[in-house]
């Protein structure tokens, strides 16, 4: 539902766009939605919608248990804790999933995540997807039961794609101070600044 109205706001903007007039802002479209269906009545409602009543023709089986390895793990998913703002708005950095590094190809690209195992690395933390997007033997699978179940952890990596990877040093955890504890910290440029003698 959240992904049409998003949707619907776009085609908003866009039909504004080309008719060279002013769109309403996402606050008072959402407001002028909300009425728009507070307002509809039974007899508005199609009667011969069958949307929602047909299941796609195939669709992939999500199996939590391990596909592979019989070795089972005990490492949790952590979500960094570094942000970055982008206009007013502050993000959770994104990091390479170390996973989709090894199997991308030329035309599809490395996903990015959020989360990470700490367990998995001496270096550092090993950033892995937890949505299904691989398929190993017919059964879709995360990138992070992939890494643990069928990878052993990382040590079962396949060489054959010719893809490596780099894992990334731990970084020093420096806890926030109360006055900025929850607060998303700016990034701060390391870049030395010219000076004029």
């Amino acid at each position: 539902m959240d992904l049409a109205i998003v949707n619907g706001y776009i085609v908003h903007k866009a039909y504004h766009k080309n008719e060279q007039s002013r769109p309403l802002s996402h606050v008072k479209y959402m407001k002028k939605l909300h009425l728009q269906l507070c307002r509809l009545q039974a007899s508005d409602m199609f009667e011969a919608n069958t949307f929602g009543t047909q299941q796609p023709a195939s669709l992939p089986t999500c199996e939590p248990v391990a596909v592979g390895g019989s070795q089972s793990t005990s490492h949790t998913a952590r979500q960094v804790d570094e942000w970055r703002n982008k206009g007013t708005q502050a993000e959770r950095c994104q990091r390479t999933c170390k996973v989709c590094s090894v199997l991308r190809t030329e035309k599809q690209r490395a996903e990015t995540t959020t989360y990470f195992c700490g367990e998995c690395s001496e270096k550092g933390p090993v950033f892995l997807c937890v949505r299904a997007r691989r398929q190993v033997r017919g059964v879709a699978i995360t990138c992070w039961d992939l890494w643990h179940t069928e990878w052993m952890n990382g040590k079962l990596i396949p060489v054959d794609q010719g893809n490596t990877i780099r894992m990334r040093q731990k970084t020093p955890y420096v806890p926030a101070s109360p006055s900025t504890a929850g607060a998303p910290s700016t990034p701060v440029s390391h870049k030395r600044r010219r000076t004029t003698p």
